[in-house]
């Protein structure tokens, strides 16, 4: 379960298409059927205030086109993502929006403590 099967030859390294039309890359070949990556990694974290680190309730946290919204403590996380590089996004009213670039999931590995610091907008 979790894994897409596409038709393809022997040995394949290309990227390929998954079953929902996304472009990933593949896996593992058996005579002919390429699996892709399963979807099973995710990335988690805190926002949290630049000038005193308390964390941000309802602020906003986006990656690989999905969003997630930041618990009492601040905290997220994005599950069901495949592998590879992420830019991560957080954002909330009353704060300027943050950026973190680069970050790297591994197949099946679930990346914790990616924390985000927001600063608030002058008043």
């Amino acid at each position: 379960m979790g894994r897409a099967l596409i038709n393809a030859s022997p040995g394949v390294t290309d990227p390929v298409t998954d079953y929902m039309g996304r472009v990933t890359s593949a896996t593992a070949d058996y005579n002919g059927v390429t699996l892709l990556d399963d979807l099973a990694s995710s990335l988690a974290g805190v926002v949290t205030d630049s000038a005193d680190a308390s964390p941000i309730e309802r602020a906003t946290v986006s990656a690989a086109g999905r969003s997630v919204t930041t618990n009492g403590d601040g905290e997220y996380s994005l599950t069901g993502l495949q592998s590879g590089a992420y830019t991560v996004t957080a954002s909330a009213d009353g704060y300027y929006s943050a950026t973190v670039e680069g970050v790297v999931v591994g197949s099946n590995e679930d990346v914790a403590d990616i924390g985000v610091q927001l600063v608030a907008v002058p008043v």
